[in-house]
């Protein structure tokens, strides 16, 4: 059963991603959003304790959360309960403050993947 949209201080709790490296380009971006009130869609968590949460690969929202991390923003998300094969994988996931930003002029096929974004998937 999923839970009701709430807010996520992620100054008190601990968020973790699957993804070790993020787009600085596009972090950038989401904070100038963030900054101009911009509202941005739900990212759907696991709760794995009391205070930590987790994104995953299938529910996107890394960059959302590390722009949201770094701008001291609360992270609007809907909390699900992970299921056994989740809480096993805990351990390879990595904290959001932890998260690599990559300068995309180093990334050369990151504009072709966002262009045909449905075929890299």
């Amino acid at each position: 059963m999923q839970k009701q949209e709430t807010l996520l201080d992620l100054n008190n709790i601990k968020l973790y991603g699957s993804e070790s490296e993020k787009s600085d380009k596009t972090i950038d971006a989401i904070i100038k959003g963030i900054e101009h009130k911009d509202r941005f869609p739900t990212i759907p968590v696991l709760q794995l304790s009391e205070n930590e949460y987790a994104l995953t690969k299938e529910h996107k929202g890394h960059h959302r959360a590390v722009g949201h991390y770094i701008a001291n923003q609360p992270l609007r998300v809907r909390i699900t309960k992970p299921n056994n094969s989740t809480k096993k994988e805990k351990k390879n996931l990595i904290w959001i403050g932890d998260i690599i930003l990559i300068d995309d002029n180093l990334l050369p096929f990151n504009y072709e993947r966002r262009k045909f974004s449905k075929f890299y998937r």
